[in-house]
């Protein structure tokens, strides 16, 4: 998968040529990051793009995906607008990567690419957000990362 090495990468890929997948969920943190500038609901907006997709489900677990980026980001999130046809961002390619270890459970790389980024705190609550949008799975506020 190009997303997980796309951090690590001086030019990052175009949103069209990632994965469908990964380019909905971009499309789902951007839409969700436009509304929540705008004073639109994001939840509405998620819920009827995302339905032709039988996604719908994730309109409720972007939010608190997001809410939990914005918390571990020592700087403001710089996402693209929807649609652009630019590379993708840094922070849009880190959130990518984080979705990408939630889907696979692998906790570790998640902790050593954000640690000197994050507390384990807000590390802790952006993996169980990502691990619920990406699994489903119950969101678990005690969970711990392992060493």
């Amino acid at each position: 998968m190009a997303t997980d090495m796309a951090i690590f990468l001086p030019h990052r890929p175009l949103a069209a040529s990632l994965d469908m997948e990964d380019r909905i969920i971009l499309w789902s943190l951007r839409t969700w990051l436009c509304c929540a500038h705008s004073g639109k609901s994001p939840r509405t907006a998620l819920f009827h793009g995302l339905a032709p997709f039988g996604l719908e489900g994730w309109s409720r677990t972007v939010g608190p995906f997001m809410e939990a980026a914005i918390a571990a980001w020592p700087d403001p999130l710089r996402l693209h607008p929807i649609g652009c046809g630019c590379a993708i961002s840094y922070d849009e390619s880190l959130l990518l990567f984080c979705t990408e270890t939630a889907l696979l459970g692998a906790r570790a790389p998640f902790d050593a690419v954000l640690k000197d980024m994050a507390g384990q705190a807000e590390r802790d609550r952006l993996w169980g957000a990502a691990r619920r949008l990406r699994t489903g799975e119950t969101l678990n506020l005690r969970e711990q990362s392992r060493p």
